[in-house]
């Protein structure tokens, strides 16, 4: 199972399908979208589209310009070729499907922008975080361990994942990309994961809320649509497992 790099929005279940040549907008799901800069900040994700082929990630260029695919190694590069195992995040922001994540249902084996496909919401897989801490870290920048473990990385994807479970401030709970250094400071996970309360337990959310199972009939039910069920353990390190 591999995540793609997140996307900055999703367009909402049931909207219309997007004129690719000509978007006509540049909001999705509640988010500007940037028509220059950076292509990860303005990676979309189609999931309506009337020719079911279209479906799928997309760099936006302005309301008015085509859309095109991402480029590089990228799993939705035109002709290239990808399967259910790849999960596609979409980043915190959005209206209603901001902190989800996508992915290819039914089974199959698809080329883009040649094979039809469905995109369905699923539930998160577990993750493993190197350290974790459930009591209040007073600073997030110049962190170099946690509970006495070492952390590295650019505060990016690819670098240690951390969870802060005892912010005295609520909403700083969560997973963190490290970024020791002096001056740099830890970056939230963009990948979708569960929000958790200032006692370290995951925050109720109800089944239509951003990164909840969906409700029976919302979605089809799929292997990987189950409860996502975290648990701290202390070992020779603290680590999240199903």
């Amino acid at each position: 199972m591999a995540y793609a790099t997140p996307v900055v929005a999703c367009t909402p279940v049931g909207s219309t399908s997007i004129n690719i040549n000509n978007p006509g907008t540049n909001v999705f799901d509640g988010v500007t979208v940037p028509s220059t800069g950076s292509a990860t900040l303005r990676r979309i994700l189609l999931i309506n589209q009337s020719t079911a082929s279209q479906n799928g990630v997309w760099i936006f260029n302005g309301s008015a310009n085509a859309l095109t695919r991402p480029t590089g190694t990228d799993q939705y590069l035109s002709t290239n070729t990808l399967d259910n195992n790849t999960l596609i995040p979409v980043a915190a922001g959005g209206s209603t499907l901001g902190n989800t994540c996508w992915g290819v249902d039914p089974s199959q084996v698809i080329k883009v922008d040649t094979t039809g496909h469905t995109l369905t919401r699923v539930a998160l897989p577990p993750i493993q975080v190197k350290a974790a801490l459930t009591t209040n870290l007073s600073s997030l920048t110049n962190v170099s361990s946690i509970d006495a473990v070492t952390i590295t990385g650019t505060g990016t994807q690819g670098s240690d994942l951390v969870l802060l479970a005892g912010q005295t401030t609520a909403s700083q709970n969560g997973v963190y990309w490290a970024f020791p250094g002096s001056g740099n400071t830890m970056q939230l996970c963009t990948e979708p994961t569960r929000r958790w309360s200032s006692t370290g337990r995951r925050s109720g959310r109800s089944p239509q809320q951003p990164g909840a199972v969906p409700s029976p009939g919302s979605t089809r039910s799929r292997s990987r649509q189950r409860p996502r069920m975290v648990v701290l353990r202390r070992t020779s390190r603290w680590v999240t497992s199903s």
